[in-house]
């Protein structure tokens, strides 16, 4: 059964590695994204998602 609404995540560490890479299947999945870094214009480019 699909969910009605899109479930919110919260990445933390999400400038590289396996965060960035959660962030960018959860915001291709059509859900929500609450990203933690420390330099937040490395993920610029996802924001617009």
């Amino acid at each position: 059964m699909a969910q009605s609404t899109p479930r919110i995540w919260l990445i933390t560490g999400s400038s590289s590695g396996f965060s960035r890479a959660m962030v960018e299947e959860v915001l291709h999945n059509g859900e929500m994204a609450v990203a933690t870094l420390r330099k937040p214009s490395v993920l610029d480019n996802l924001a617009a998602q």
